[in-house]
């Protein structure tokens, strides 16, 4: 290594003494010279202080990026649009947008220490993670673990012309290796640590997308671009490009990844499907994946593509297992616009720990807080409760002889509490009769109403952030009216001192108007407060967790996100006031004073507010 690292070393010397050598020249020999005294630095060309690093063979790294998913427990996952907003007339089949769901197995508990060092600290309690590779795989890489010598010539370029049954072949070979000689360095569950595969589709384009990064009114874009940006700048393909270029030779996504559109395809984890259409019961309908899966799936498009649509995310190209060769023989089939990348992921269950876990949170959704054995325990002489108003109409003789001669088989008559948890109830019943067959079908209602309460839960979760999203909105359109009152008022005063001799008819018309206008802020400020006794009364720690989803997400300069965040953190001290004093104490100049940033609106209000209040004989 030192050997070669002189000669490059002497080589770049030796062209800055040649006069007909171009820049470009001088560039490249620098750049083989950093690459010979670093093999490493083939892995990374763009550095970032949160990069997430394992090793590989011969001095190698896989450079990873967390995918943060926010989600409500073990059990949560985050639903989002893949595939193209519009498709040509004959790909309708191949990737109309549907909804998916993502999340991932690790949390930062799990993660060695100098990876959970580089995360973010607030994300702790209420996000999961996957790690995807920060690049397409590269020459050096694939080099590193097949052949033990990372090659320098082209390393930087991404490796293709790989089979599926090659990248099998790769993912083992470094997960061996990885698991027997740095085991303590990758993430674990329950001890058992992570491994290497190919990324899910909804994995791949979940982080092609920018991951849970991109605002609420970008999520269904085809393409997140930057402000300014076009797809060119993120992506290697059109007619002028005959080969790939070396990774990240064009900027990364939201999420720091490189070459995610473009450069070469990626054959990803799953197999192809359609995607057709379905009724639901009662009208409507829903997209989802037809049934047949066939051959591998490639994402990203590559540098032969000549339409930016191609590069896509929610593209789909359908890749064949075999090919036939000149020969007549069938090869697995690969190609030199075909690689991939990484992920890291884990199995579900790695151990009791995460099990117990599970369970308990499988618990909390569906509400079976109560056992058979514990409802078994209730008093025999418990009395059957019909509805309230057939218990009123029944008369006292017949129920206490009900409770005194019990029914036959052994089977008992028990109290049913109609402010009582469902499924408590439901297993004391369960608990009070020995009819297998009504317990077969007691067991299928209990599953029944499980299945309701953990559907319920999650849909509050998702009630939870569509209503801080619109709490955000209300806050937005306070400004606004307040503005609309300043901007009205502002015009009179300059009338008024154009005009000195205004008639009185038309100044009373003006004032009029501005008044109307507070009286909507007034209103408005009304329904504000109302979502602010809606979040209230959600458990702290979901709301926290929430809003820490809505920060991440505004996280622009701009001054839409700037407002925004603002609101955000306002409406966040009018909830906590509300949990404490009351949101009938939250008074309407409490809620402008954090929200209106103008002291001269706020001032003006103030007015308008007395002189509401004299008109109306206060």
């Amino acid at each position: 290594m030192l050997k070669r690292t002189v000669i490059v070393s002497m080589l770049a010397a030796g062209l800055l003494l040649l006069p007909s050598v171009g820049e470009a020249a001088l560039k490249s020999a620098r750049k083989e010279a950093a690459q010979a005294a670093d093999p490493a630095a083939l892995c990374n060309p763009r550095p970032a202080p949160d990069d997430l690093e394992l090793p590989m063979p011969c001095g190698m790294k896989m450079v990873l990026r967390p995918v943060a998913i926010p989600v409500n427990g073990l059990l949560g996952d985050k639903s989002f649009n893949m595939g193209l907003s519009s498709t040509d007339e004959n790909r309708g089949f191949y990737e109309k947008r549907r909804t998916a769901h993502v999340s991932a197995p690790f949390r930062q508990e799990n993660l060695p220490a100098a990876w959970a060092g580089r995360l973010p600290a607030d994300e702790k309690d209420a996000y999961c993670y996957y790690f995807i590779g920060k690049y397409e795989i590269t020459n050096a890489q694939w080099a590193a673990v097949m052949d033990g010598a990372a090659v320098t010539e082209k390393g930087d370029l991404p490796k293709s012309d790989i089979s599926w049954y090659d990248l099998q072949e790769f993912l083992r070979r470094y997960n061996e290796w990885l698991l027997s000689e740095h085991a303590g360095d990758v993430p674990a569950i329950d001890g058992v640590p992570g491994f290497f595969r190919l990324p899910t589709e909804t994995e791949w384009e979940f982080a092609a997308r920018g991951g849970n990064l991109p605002p609420e009114m970008e999520v269904d874009n085809d393409f997140m671009l930057g402000d300014g940006k076009t797809v060119e700048d993120y992506a290697v393909f059109g007619s002028r490009y005959e080969n790939p270029l070396p990774v990240g030779s064009r900027m990364a996504n939201a999420l720091g990844i490189y070459d995610m559109a473009g450069n070469v395809a990626e054959l990803v984890q799953s197999g192809f499907r359609f995607t057709i259409s379905d009724s639901l019961e009662g009208g409507g309908h829903i997209r989802r994946l037809h049934g047949a899966e066939g051959g591998l799936l490639a994402k990203g498009g590559s540098f032969l593509s000549g339409d930016e649509k191609d590069v896509y995310p929610g593209k789909r190209v359908e890749v064949r297992m075999f090919q036939k060769e000149r020969d007549g023989r069938f090869q697995p089939y690969s190609t030199r616009s075909l690689g991939a990348r990484v992920v890291l992921a884990s199995i579900n269950i790695p151990g009791m720990g995460r099990a117990e876990a599970i369970s308990k949170e499988d618990e909390r959704l569906s509400g079976s807080a109560a056992s058979a054995e514990k409802a078994a325990e209730a008093p025999a002489t418990e009395v059957a409760q019909a509805p309230q108003a057939a218990s009123e109409a029944a008369p006292a003789a017949d129920e206490a002889k009900s409770a005194a001669k019990p029914a036959s088989r052994g089977d008992r008559l028990v109290t049913v509490k109609l402010d009582g948890d469902p499924l408590k109830e439901l297993e004391k019943i369960y608990a009070a009769t020995s009819s297998p067959f009504v317990k077969s079908n007691l067991d299928q209602f209990r599953d029944l109403l499980k299945d309701v309460n953990a559907s319920l839960a999650r849909e509050r979760d998702a009630n939870l952030l569509s209503s801080l999203r619109s709490a955000v909105y209300k806050a937005d359109s306070l400004s606004n009216i307040a503005f609309r009152c300043y901007q009205l008022d502002f015009t009179l005063r300059d009338v008024k001192r154009k005009i000195p001799n205004l008639p009185a008819d038309k100044e009373r018309q003006m004032r009029e108007q501005i008044l109307e206008h507070y009286k909507n802020l007034e209103v408005s400020t009304n329904f504000y407060r109302l979502s602010v006794k809606e979040i209230a009364a959600y458990p702290r720690k979901d709301v926290e967790n929430k809003i820490l989803q809505l920060r991440k997400e505004y996280v622009g300069d701009d001054r839409l996100n700037t407002n925004f965040r603002n609101n955000l953190a306002a409406f966040a001290e009018h909830v906590e006031f509300a949990r404490s004093q009351g949101t009938s104490r939250l008074t309407n100049k409490m809620v402008w004073n954090k929200i209106i940033p103008s002291k001269e609106m706020l001032s003006l209000l103030d007015k308008l507010g007395k002189e509401m209040n004299k008109k109306k004989g206060r």
